[in-house]
């Protein structure tokens, strides 16, 4: 293979640099940060050198910066913009952090859930939610997601570590929640996965977020149907939902996300906002009411909307 043979297909090169495949596609589509090259069928391809800028993005847009102002910088510069900046709200993980971020890929490997489980649990204690979630989550995430493309990580080994995930996450956020509903008078934000969606990792994720600004949330999980959302955003009295859209298949659908989010716009009351996060259907921005939905590109996008409502 070449140097930079273009071998990547969208989803492991999105999975290599850390983003969602529908992220990598707008990066590429509306900033032109990339560039693909084109199989004789017309799927885009890409090569080392590109996947290397790609993460380079990714890390820049983690610290803050716009993608459309870091997408047009050339490779060198995209890299002495990395040497230079940090995110002042979030440290990296450097030292010890870094060396069991590399021993959890290890016990994942290998088998060891048990192991992998405690480095979790070192990890999330010593870097904070943010930094947990930004520097091994989602990096985690990408990497399993490319090894069992590659078929070098067994399918059982994606779904043990899933479950290992699941409770450190669960974990955190129940913590997170006992911090901020202290917050007296501030509407919850309602985490949510439309009906027939049982994707849960991405809105548990930006439900930490949130937590970890101290924003009171209300986790009501996945597969939950339009009428029992609006109940508990009246319930609760939130003025925010965030709602996951994973790619389901129509197949696996009763109701598609189009009328999904038709129903959750006549019944929940005129002032709250919806966004929506993932890589599934954008069926329309403005709902049948008028009311705005927002759709996210990224849990940075995510991350800094909450940003702006502490």
């Amino acid at each position: 293979m070449g140097a930079n043979e273009a071998v990547y297909s969208v989803q492991a090169a999105a999975a290599l640099a850390g983003v969602p495949p529908g992220t990598l596609r707008v990066w590429e589509q509306r900033y032109d940060a990339v560039k693909a090259a084109r199989t004789q069928a017309g799927h885009r391809r890409y090569g080392p050198v590109a996947v290397e800028r790609l993460k380079a993005l990714a890390a820049l847009v983690r610290q803050g910066h716009a993608i459309s102002a870091v997408a047009g910088l050339t490779d060198a510069g995209l890299r002495k913009l990395l040497e230079t900046t940090r995110m002042p709200a979030r440290a990296p993980a450097g030292g010890a952090a870094q060396t069991r971020v590399d021993a959890l890929r290890e016990s994942v490997l290998r088998f060891d859930f048990a192991r992998a489980a405690n480095q979790l649990k070192w990890l999330r204690t010593v870097l904070g939610a943010r930094a947990f979630v930004f520097d091994v989550v989602v990096p985690l995430f990408a990497t399993v997601s490319a090894l069992v493309a590659a078929s070098e990580l067994d399918i059982s080994q994606e779904h043990a570590l899933s479950a290992v995930l699941r409770d450190q996450l669960g974990d955190l956020l129940h913590t997170l929640r006992g911090l901020s509903d202290a917050a007296a008078g501030i509407p919850p934000i309602v985490f949510a996965s439309p009906e027939d969606d049982r994707h849960e990792f991405g809105i548990l994720l930006g439900a930490i977020l949130a937590g970890a600004r101290a924003l009171p949330v209300w986790y009501a999980g996945a597969d939950l149907p339009a009428a029992n959302l609006a109940n508990a955003v009246k319930a609760v009295r939130a003025r925010h939902v965030v709602l996951g859209n994973a790619p389901v298949p129509a197949a696996e659908r009763r109701v598609s996300f189009e009328d999904y989010l038709r129903a959750v716009d006549a019944a929940l009351p005129d002032d709250v906002a919806v966004r929506v996060g993932g890589g599934g259907d954008r069926p329309f921005t403005s709902a049948p009411s008028g009311r705005r939905i927002h759709y996210l590109n990224s849990l940075e996008e995510l991350d800094a909307a909450f940003g702006s409502m502490e």
